[in-house]
């Protein structure tokens, strides 16, 4: 993607993406001593962190389904010798962990992988103790200038009948809903402006974007062709001017009551 990004852009993102980080990190609160599951760990950037904030006698486990990933993650775990920090290549689906094993799950920029947001943080709260946190980082819908808003508006006449948005994103407007035993604790949207040089430069960083490339396996090869291709057409009638991409990242966190049943 850093082929088509200008200065400009990638200094926004990185910021929106550590300024998101940290307010995520903040949001937990004092987490020391306590044992914290971080699924869909990447590179661990998320579990280095918090492996400093709980200390020697806390714990962090990190599980991804990406093998070079998570040979990543342990590569930089061997070089500083964290003894606290552990990865795993794990289906956050399918967790072999006991029931009531960690203080907080934590969960950043992986949601989209779950369509059924609330079928799958019901199935992740048995791992929590009781008054246990799940917190999660998710994209919302982004908004732009007009003509940012103009290609979703394309990408979404053809994802109507499937249910889909161009964002792809699942709907967690309701997030406790159906789980009685969850209930939300903190609840934050962050903003940023993400710039690009016109609009021809947003839609190649889109088209790397493997939310945006999922697409041709719900529309199939020739819906997603004929898509492309009027989104292309609209470019280049429309690419001369700089766009504004307003991004939104949402942070929340649920607490697994005690049932006093």
């Amino acid at each position: 993607m850093n082929n088509f990004i200008s200065v400009n852009t990638s200094k926004a993102w990185k910021h929106a993406l550590e300024d998101s980080r940290k307010n995520f990190i903040e949001m937990l609160g004092d987490v020391h001593n306590h044992n914290i599951l971080v699924v869909c760990c990447g590179i661990g950037l998320e579990a280095f962190l918090l492996s400093e904030k709980v200390g020697p006698d806390g714990s962090i486990i990190g599980i991804d389904i990406n093998e070079e990933a998570i040979n990543k993650a342990k590569s930089y775990k061997k070089k500083i010798n964290k003894n606290n920090l552990k990865f795993c290549l794990q289906d956050a689906n399918n967790l072999t962990f006991s029931d009531n094993s960690f203080d907080i799950i934590v969960c950043m920029f992986g949601l989209h992988y779950f369509p059924n947001a609330k079928y799958t943080f019901n199935y992740w709260k048995k791992f929590l103790k009781d008054n246990g946190q799940l917190a999660i980082a998710s994209w919302l819908p982004s908004k732009g200038d007009t003509s940012v808003k103009k290609i979703h508006d394309i990408a979404n006449e053809y994802l109507t009948q499937q249910n889909l948005s161009s964002n792809n994103k699942p709907n967690n407007n309701n997030i406790s809903q159906n789980n009685n035993d969850l209930k939300v604790l903190k609840n934050i949207t962050l903003k940023y402006d993400i710039p690009f040089k016109n609009l021809q430069n947003y839609w190649n960083v889109q088209k790397q974007n493997d939310l945006f490339s999922r697409l041709k396996a719900d529309l199939g090869s020739e819906k997603f062709m004929t898509l492309t291709q009027n989104i292309e057409q609209f470019i280049y009638e429309n690419s001369e001017y700089p766009v504004i991409e307003h991004t939104r990242i949402r942070l929340f966190s649920l607490i697994k009551e005690v049932n006093q049943n």
